[in-house]
């Protein structure tokens, strides 16, 4: 936070937050993996937002966003699976190896979300020719 004296002069100060910041978001996360775990879609993307939300710079986000990815999939959130796994390959490195799987799972997710957009043809359609 900034706070700008009578004098022009800017102060920068902080708030105190008590606790581990670190340990706060660890226990989100594990809430996120418990609930990804037990097919809890909703709880594991209000989790996944809160994390968000509160600890942006967390170390657990990325995992976070991918568990949420997870969850969105087998939720047949496909739309939504994407944001998640577009989100990881904008804004994280990641290891080669990383980067492939989620690159993939990506793929698969466009091919979902493609087919499930296509209109299918009419074979029984009563005209006659």
């Amino acid at each position: 936070e900034f706070k700008i004296l009578s004098s022009g002069e800017v102060i920068r100060y902080s708030f105190t937050v008590e606790g581990d910041t670190e340990e706060r978001a660890d226990d989100i996360f594990k809430n996120l993996k418990t609930k990804n775990g037990e097919g809890e879609f909703q709880g594991v993307i209000e989790s996944m937002n809160l994390l968000k939300r509160n600890y942006p710079e967390s170390r657990y986000f990325p995992d976070a966003l991918y568990l949420a990815a997870d969850s969105a999939e087998k939720n047949g959130e496909n739309k939504l699976t994407i944001k998640y796994l577009k989100k990881i390959v904008d804004n994280f490195k990641m290891s080669e190896e990383a980067n492939e799987m989620v690159i993939e799972r990506l793929f698969k997710a466009f091919a979902r979300n493609s087919e499930s957009n296509c209109k299918r043809p009419n074979y029984n359609d009563s005209r006659k020719h």
